[in-house]
């Protein structure tokens, strides 16, 4: 329970928000846009001192000003009744997830793709930010993700997968006090099924031995099927499920 909520820390310090605030005991963050990811609030204290309804309308009081919804992680660290109370003060609950992690043992050996080109980079590129226009869905906003990476303040390595010198696949890796988040894995419709998200999981393997932080973990949406499979090819295991209750902006108090 407690590497849960460790990763989860990690995971928000690498998607930084826009405005945070802790003064309740919780960890409230907001962000640009829909970017739900680093605009929810982590509620990991586990103690039962009888503030969590107290801690809920804080939370709820500083989305209100922002005229943005409120969202909770509610995962194995969280006080066990959060979410019983939120679905009885009608959050919905959103977006089921996997936490995943993976030792790398020994240093990754690269293994060409005919046809396909790795780069490992220490900031952002245009092409990355090309496939995450094209890979991102209605929720993305790529000015907004363009802030929230330039806020991070810890190592990085972007890498993209070229086709024909076109990006074609993307993932990003952040290291933190021994570990290494795999996010924004996404891979360029044309370019699927021919092995360009497991030559971007390698190459953020390597970089990971490179750097020294060894131990890789992620975050993915139990019904990406797809991406599951990747994972658990490459020897991701499941160390813990967590999901989201929301109240949207218009729901009554």
């Amino acid at each position: 329970m407690n590497l849960t909520r460790e990763l989860l820390g990690r995971a928000a310090r690498a998607t930084p928000a826009v405005v945070e605030d802790r003064g309740s005991g919780w960890w409230i963050r907001h962000t640009d846009g829909n970017a739900w990811w680093s605009g929810a609030v982590l509620a990991h204290d586990a103690s039962d001192d009888g503030r969590v309804a107290e801690r809920i309308e804080a939370a709820e009081r500083f989305y209100a000003e922002r005229g943005a919804a409120a969202r909770f992680q509610v995962c194995p660290g969280c006080p066990p009744d959060l979410d019983r109370i939120l679905a009885d003060r009608g959050y919905r609950w959103d977006a089921p997830i996997s936490l995943q992690t993976m030792d790398v043992a020994e240093p990754v050996e690269a293994r060409p793709v005919p046809g396909l080109d790795v780069r490992v980079g220490s900031g952002l590129e245009p092409g990355w930010l090309a496939v995450l226009a094209i890979t991102g869905g209605p929720r993305t906003v790529v000015e907004n993700e363009t802030r929230m990476l330039n806020r991070v303040g810890l190592r990085s390595a972007y890498v993209t997968v070229l086709a024909d010198e076109e990006p074609v696949a993307i993932g990003r890796a952040v290291g933190d006090d021994g570990w290494t988040g795999v996010f924004g894995m996404a891979t360029a419709p044309r370019a699927r099924r021919r092995g360009a998200a497991r030559l971007v999981l390698s190459a953020i393997a390597r970089w990971a031995c490179e750097q020294d932080v060894p131990r890789l973990y992620l975050q993915v949406e139990r019904s990406n099927t797809a991406a599951c499979r990747l994972y658990a090819a490459a020897g991701f295991t499941e160390v813990a499920t967590y999901h989201y209750r929301v109240r949207d902006v218009h729901a009554p108090g």
